[in-house]
C-alpha cells in the first residue's frame, strides 16, 4: 500500500522511442508518442515490445536510406531534367524506346495518342481532338517538369511547332532538350508492327487500314508513310536517328549514351 512509484516500477526497461508518432500494440491508454520521449513496459510484455518498436525504427530507416540512395544516384549518373521529344512514323518504334527511358531515367511519358484517345471518348470531332491533345500534351509537359521530373512527349514529329513548343518548354524549367527520331524504312515491318501492337482508337490499323474513326476504307498506305517520312521536323543539330530494324539490344544502350550527360 505503501510502496513508492519507483518501488512499482523496479526492473522495467527505459526504451527510446523513434521520431515518427504511433501506437505500440498492447500498449493502450499511452496515446501517440511524441519525440524523443521514453516509455515504461511491464517485465512481462517489454521483450516483445522492444522488438517491434526496433524493427519499426529499423524498417523507417531502411526505407528513407533507400530513397535518399536512388535519388543520389540518378542525380550523379544522370542529367535529372530534360525533355525527350520522340519523333518518327506511326509503327517505327517511339512507345517502345520512350517505354525504356521511362525505366531508365525515371521519367515520365506524356503520350500524345492516349489524349487524343481520350479526347475521342470525350466527344470533340477529329479535327478539334487533333489540336485539344497537343495542347494537352504540352500542358502535360510543363506540369511534369516542373514537379521535378524528366518528361518524354511520345508523338509524331511532323509540325514545326511541335519542335518549338518542346524547346521553350524545356526552356523555361532549366531542361536539357532533346530529339530521338525512330526510323524504319521497310514497311512490311511497320505493317506487322501495327497489327500486332496493343491499339489504341487513335492508332493506325495497319499500313494501308487507318484508325477506326476514318472508317474502314483502305488507302495508299506506301505513299502515306513516304510523304510523312519527307514531313517529319528535325532540330538543326544535337538529335539521335535511330535504325529500328536493329535488336533493341542494339539501339538502346545508344539512347542511354545519347541521354547520359
Amino acid at each position: 500500500m505503501g510502496g513508492s512509484r519507483t518501488d512499482d516500477l523496479r526492473g522495467t526497461t527505459l526504451i527510446p522511442l523513434p521520431t515518427r508518432r504511433f501506437r505500440l500494440p498492447g500498449c493502450c491508454g499511452l496515446g501517440p508518442l511524441q519525440d524523443r520521449c521514453y516509455a515504461w513496459f511491464a517485465p512481462k510484455i517489454q521483450p516483445w515490445v522492444a522488438s517491434i518498436a526496433l524493427l519499426g525504427w529499423l524498417a523507417i530507416r531502411h526505407a528513407d536510406v533507400a530513397v535518399e540512395a536512388l535519388q543520389r544516384r540518378r542525380m550523379e549518373d544522370w542529367d535529372a531534367m530534360f525533355l525527350l521529344q520522340m519523333s518518327g512514323v506511326p509503327g517505327s518504334g517511339k512507345s517502345t524506346v520512350a517505354t525504356h527511358v521511362v525505366d531508365a531515367f525515371g521519367a515520365v511519358a506524356v503520350d500524345y495518342d492516349v489524349i487524343k484517345s481520350a479526347v475521342l471518348d470525350a466527344g470533340f470531332d477529329l479535327a478539334s481532338s487533333t489540336k485539344a491533345a497537343y495542347e494537352v500534351m504540352y500542358a502535360q509537359a510543363r506540369h511534369v517538369l516542373a514537379q521535378g521530373h524528366p518528361v518524354v512527349m511520345d508523338s509524331p514529329c511532323f509540325w514545326p511547332r511541335i519542335l518549338t513548343e518542346g524547346m521553350e518548354i524545356a526552356s523555361q524549367h532549366d531542361a536539357s532538350y532533346r530529339y530521338i527520331e525512330c526510323q524504319v524504312r521497310d514497311l512490311k515491318v511497320v505493317d506487322e508492327r501495327l497489327r500486332r501492337r496493343p491499339r489504341l482508337r487513335t492508332h493506325r490499323r495497319g499500313v494501308d487500314w487507318p484508325p477506326v474513326d476514318l472508317g474502314d476504307e483502305l488507302v495508299d498506305g506506301e505513299a502515306l508513310y513516304r510523304d510523312g517520312m519527307d514531313r517529319i521536323q528535325r532540330p538543326s543539330d544535337n538529335y539521335l536517328q535511330l535504325d529500328m530494324h536493329r535488336p533493341l539490344s542494339e539501339v538502346l544502350p545508344e539512347v542511354n549514351v545519347y541521354l547520359k550527360p
